[in-house]
């Protein structure tokens, strides 16, 4: 081929790409969506999932499937998603536990800053700080002081080592200068049956789970671990307004796509979560959920994910968490 040939040939795909690229971006979507779940069907994360994805579909016209792939703490769903085509068919659920994983593990098959797009926050669950009935306290306060008075260490039940309640354990402990044993369960659900059975002090549990417990007396609540009240619990103090300033340990869900997904598709699908925040009976199955709806913009919620990134890597590092390395 000559070169005034090549030249033809190099300026029609030009044309090509510049004519096709946004035609696609309006003809998006043409096809179902995948969302990528971490974790199993029936928890607040894939509750909030599917809450807001049933309402998007809607406003997008196409199904979003919500697909549930759970193992190693979340990475199993983002290594899928981080590899799938930037086309904005693919998309990931992100929580708190996938910025945890930035701080403790290394060798990780993603990052979760440069291999995905920000697409929306969907919400969020904040926990309770809660203490058997036995422990002589009534208030954060009067916990600490319990705490510090006490002939052994008190005893906190989490869900398993290096998850957002074991870290939110060791951030209330190094906070509140007290030592505290953490007990890994297997689940929440385990470490809330032996809280209520008084075989471990305190718990952070979310909010959902708490008040039906809270209001049968048979655990007792310290305070709220976001920095304003919960519309969940509003009757309920903060942990920082209980005196521990600047405390807050919340779950979290957004929805990312892999990274070079175009900003038209990004913004169309961007859209689409952000009015389903809006739909009241979206809110109110939110509600219902024990979820909080958290619209934020494309930019805000970037802005989110790397303040959280930071954040627990740093409180990771603070605590003396040992890193994890993956192979």
């Amino acid at each position: 081929m000559n070169t005034p040939t090549r030249l033809a040939a190099a300026l029609a795909l030009l044309c090509t790409a510049a004519w096709t690229g946004p035609a696609a971006a309006d003809d998006f979507p043409s096809q179902p969506i995948q969302l990528y779940v971490a974790f199993a069907p029936g928890g607040g994360a894939d509750i909030n999932a599917r809450i807001v994805a049933r309402k998007a579909s809607e406003i997008l016209g196409r199904s979003i499937v919500v697909v549930n792939r759970g193992g190693a703490g979340g990475i199993v769903a983002a290594k899928l998603a981080a590899a799938a085509r930037p086309d904005g068919y693919t998309l990931l659920q992100v929580t708190i536990t996938h910025a945890i994983a930035e701080g403790v593990y290394t060798g990780l098959p993603y990052r979760l800053l440069a291999d995905f797009a920000p697409v929306a926050a969907t919400g969020s669950t904040r926990y309770m700080l809660a203490v058997n009935g036995k422990v002589p306290a009534n208030d954060v306060r009067q916990f600490i002081d319990y705490a510090k008075s006490a002939a052994h260490p008190v005893t906190s039940g989490t869900s398993g080592n290096n998850g957002p309640t074991d870290l939110a354990t060791k951030l209330f402990a190094r906070s509140a200068g007290i030592e505290i044993q953490g007990i890994p369960y297997k689940g929440a659900n385990e470490a809330v049956t032996d809280l209520v059975a008084g075989r471990v002090d305190m718990s952070f549990i979310v909010l959902p789970a708490a008040m039906p417990l809270i209001k049968a007396g048979q655990i007792k609540a310290l305070g709220v671990t976001g920095l304003q009240r919960s519309a969940l619990a509003p009757d309920f103090p903060t942990v920082d307004e209980s005196g521990l300033k600047g405390f807050e340990a919340s779950t979290w869900f957004g929805i990312v796509a892999p990274a070079g997904t175009p900003d038209p598709v990004l913004d169309k699908l961007h859209d689409a979560f952000a009015r389903a925040l809006q739909d009241p009976d979206t809110q109110k199955q939110l509600i219902q959920g024990g979820i909080e709806a958290e619209p934020r913009s494309r930019q805000a919620f970037a802005g989110f994910l790397k303040g959280e990134v930071d954040r627990w890597t740093r409180i990771v590092d603070e605590t003396g968490v040992p890193k994890q390395i993956l192979n």
